[in-house]
C-alpha cells in the first residue's frame, strides 16, 4: 500500500472484506441510489465501473450527490470527480453509454440504481450471461435498489435465487408513479446506498469465511415513516 491508500483505509483495512475482491464492481445508474452508492463502494476500497449517460439538471440537486456547480454534466464525470476528492486511490472507470441487453460488461458483481424496470432487466440478462460463462472464482451477486422518498427496498440475488428475482421484473407501465415533491430525499438515497453496501461486504465476508457467518437477505424493505422493516 501506498502511504495515501494507507490512510485512507486505515481504519477499517483488517476487516475480513477488504481488499478480498480484486475485479469490478458494476455499477448501473448514477442517480439518487447510484451517487451515494459509488461514493460509499469507493470509500470501502472496491474497484468501480459506474454506467450512465444522464447529465445533471438542478431538479437533481435535491436528492442526488452532485452539486450546484455540477449542473451540466455528465452524472458519470461528476460522481467520479466527487469520488477521486475522497478516495484518491481508489479505482474508478466511467461509461456514458445506454445499457442495453446486448451490453458487454465485465464482472461478476453487478449493482442495479437504476430509476425504471427496462434498464434494470437489461442489465440483470447482461449480469445472467456473465454468470453463465465466467471463469472467476467468486460467488456471483446481484444486488437491485429501489427507493421512493420514504421507502427502499433491496434484493440480493445469487444464482439460485435467479427465478424468485425474475417474479419482481414487471414492466414500468405497471408502477404507480408518484408526484414530483414525493420521489426522493437524500437521507434515504445515502440509507439505501449503505445498505447496500453492508449486504455486499456481507456476501464477500461469507466467501472469505467459506460459510454463510453473515446477513445477506433475498429481499429488505424499509419503511421509513413507521421505521418498519421486512425481510425475506
Amino acid at each position: 500500500m501506498t502511504l495515501e491508500t494507507e490512510e485512507q483505509f486505515s481504519a477499517f483495512k483488517g476487516l475480513p472484506w477488504f481488499n478480498f475482491v480484486s475485479s469490478w464492481i458494476q455499477v448501473g445508474g448514477a442517480g439518487g441510489i447510484g451517487s451515494y452508492l459509488s461514493f460509499f463502494l469507493s470509500r470501502a476500497g472496491f474497484n468501480l465501473s459506474i454506467n450512465d449517460f444522464d447529465i445533471i439538471e438542478r431538479r437533481n440537486l435535491s436528492g442526488q450527490l452532485y452539486k450546484q456547480s455540477d449542473i451540466g454534466k455528465l452524472k458519470v464525470d461528476a460522481i467520479y470527480s466527487t469520488v477521486k476528492e475522497f478516495s484518491p486511490s481508489s479505482a474508478i472507470f466511467t461509461s456514458k453509454k445506454i445499457i442495453t441487453e446486448n451490453t458487454h460488461l465485465s464482472g461478476i458483481y453487478f449493482f442495479s440504481a437504476f430509476d425504471n424496470m427496462e434498464a434494470r432487466k437489461s442489465f440483470f440478462k447482461i449480469w445472467k450471461r456473465n454468470i453463465e460463462y465466467s471463469t472467476e472464482s467468486g460467488i456471483p451477486i446481484f444486488i437491485d435498489g429501489r427507493l421512493e422518498a420514504e421507502q427502499l427496498q433491496i434484493f440480493c440475488v445469487t444464482r439460485e435465487r435467479i427465478s424468485q428475482y425474475e417474479e419482481y421484473l414487471f414492466s414500468d407501465s405497471e408502477i404507480e408513479d408518484t408526484t414530483c415533491t414525493m420521489k426522493q430525499t437524500s437521507h434515504v438515497a445515502a440509507m439505501i446506498a449503505a445498505f447496500m453496501t453492508s449486504f455486499f461486504t456481507n456476501h464477500v465476508t461469507n466467501m472469505v469465511e467459506k460459510n454463510y457467518v453473515r446477513d445477506v437477505p433475498f429481499l429488505f424493505e424499509n419503511f421509513v415513516p413507521l421505521t418498519l422493516i421486512s425481510r425475506l
